[in-house]
């Protein structure tokens, strides 16, 4: 079965960096944080963003520091409908900060005046049911001096399918630049009219 790898298109975002960047938290250490890990990360429910809801809205994967796991209900409940990893979704508010006072104040707390998006979900991505194939990808793998952590930088990367077939969605620690996707689902999100995807599959040779 044909996978895909599917990215927020950052050709969408504001100044093509993020349209959304989360209000610092207790565990936030880095301007950017990744949800998709297999161990459960501590996050505030609902986790605030500020945004541009003039962009963000008109999307249902909007760029934001947040990582690849960012998406509307609409999306979410369309992942959903065809079974998923185990996972936790975490409610988001984004809130406008386009006005000249910002969204918050400067403890972090939402300014009343701000005006709030509620139609987006993060996915906490609790464990990787696929295998990535050592033998038939091909990859650097690096350690790094300052933790136990190892970087990949891969050319090529190939997946063991699981007996039962590829689950619609699954993501690898390894490679944590995007969600990969079966055709199927490819499909029922094109012919839904989700908008923001960025398909990195048809522009790249990463996939073997």
């Amino acid at each position: 079965m044909p996978l895909h790898l599917l990215r927020p298109d950052a050709s969408l975002a504001r100044d093509t960096t993020y349209s959304a960047q989360h209000v610092p938290f207790e565990g936030s250490k880095f301007s950017s944080i990744k949800l998709t890990r297999p161990e459960p990360f501590e996050t505030p429910d609902p986790i605030l963003l500020e945004a541009d809801l003039g962009i963000i809205s008109g999307l249902d994967f909007p760029v934001t520091d947040l990582g690849d796991t960012v998406m509307s209900k609409r999306a979410y409940r369309i992942f959903e409908s065809f079974g998923m990893p185990r996972h936790r979704v975490i409610p988001l508010v984004m809130l406008d900060d386009t006005a000249d006072s910002g969204a918050v104040d400067e403890t972090g707390i939402p300014r009343p005046q701000a005006n709030r998006n509620e139609d987006f979900v993060a996915l906490d991505i609790l464990e990787e049911p696929v295998e990535i194939d050592w033998a038939a990808s091909v990859v650097k793998i690096k350690d790094r001096s300052w933790t136990d952590e190892k970087s990949y930088m891969f050319r090529k990367i190939a997946f063991v399918e699981p007996p039962t077939g590829y689950p619609a969605l699954f993501t690898r620690q390894e490679y944590n630049h995007g969600l990969f996707v079966t055709d199927t689902l490819r499909t029922a999100l094109t012919d839904a009219g989700c908008t923001g995807a960025y398909w990195a599959s048809d522009h790249q040779t990463l996939l073997a």
